[in-house]
């Protein structure tokens, strides 16, 4: 028996399920591998070390680049350095010879004591005119007598410089005897002092008036209280040469 009141609901039509490609477990395991790390990790390792490479090039460039920098910088100083140390030796080796003179012509004995080479050097001081030199230590330049005969100079280490200077400024006193009295110098320079003296005996020939000196390396030749001929000594090729100035 119905009841008058209630009409049944007419049903809807459902439409019928469409088929997918690809079941849900599958694509929900495509998914995962699409966002999982181990399947992007071969490319991220490949991307890492190309970055690696080109950070290593560019440290390697850099440590070129600052190597030949401090190579030319340490050049630079060593030369300095260099320069200021054969400034200095040469300021030291000046001071220790300051003080000093060398005595070249007097004679030389066998078995010579230092107290006879202290009697011919004040002798030579008394021709001068000089008194009370004190006198800190002497001794002859060399080993062992020359061969030919001619006696050694004689090294003569002062106590005062105002002595030197007396002595430097008295010494054309000694006129045409064969004493020379120089300033102590060193061996580079003595070297060259004795081009300039060679160079002079050349020029003796050819006037005995002629009168030689010395000064800062270069050599003067006087005559009648002038300087006639005025001689340098190139550094470059070691010759002595006659000055443009003259």
């Amino acid at each position: 028996m119905s009841l008058p009141f209630f009409k049944p609901s007419k049903q809807i039509p459902r439409s019928p399920p469409t088929k997918s490609n690809s079941t849900p477990r599958k694509d929900k395991r495509t998914r995962e591998e699409s966002v999982s790390p181990e399947g992007s990790q071969p490319n991220k390792t490949l991307r890492s070390d190309e970055m690696a490479m080109l950070q290593q090039a560019d440290l390697d460039k850099i440590r070129a680049m600052l190597s030949e920098v401090f190579d030319e910088k340490l050049q630079v100083l060593d030369k300095k350095c260099d320069d200021a140390t054969s400034v200095a030796m040469s300021k030291i080796d000046f001071m220790r010879r300051e003080k000093n003179i060398i005595i070249s012509g007097l004679p030389e004995d066998n078995n010579e004591k230092i107290t006879d080479q202290i009697k011919k050097a004040e002798g030579v001081f008394t021709k001068l005119g000089l008194k009370n030199i004190g006198i800190d230590d002497i001794s002859r330049l060399g080993k062992d007598k020359k061969a030919n005969g001619n006696p050694r100079p004689l090294l003569v280490k002062l106590v005062r410089k105002m002595d030197k200077r007396a002595i430097m400024s008295e010494k054309k006193k000694l006129g045409k005897e064969k004493i020379y009295i120089n300033d102590d110098v060193s061996p580079a320079v003595r070297a060259n002092e004795k081009k300039l003296r060679d160079k002079f005996r050349e020029q003796k020939v050819l006037d005995k008036d002629y009168r030689m000196q010395i000064k800062r390396g270069e050599l003067f030749i006087w005559k009648n209280k002038a300087v006639v001929k005025h001689f340098i000594l190139d550094e470059a090729t070691g010759d002595v040469e006659l000055a443009t100035n003259t």
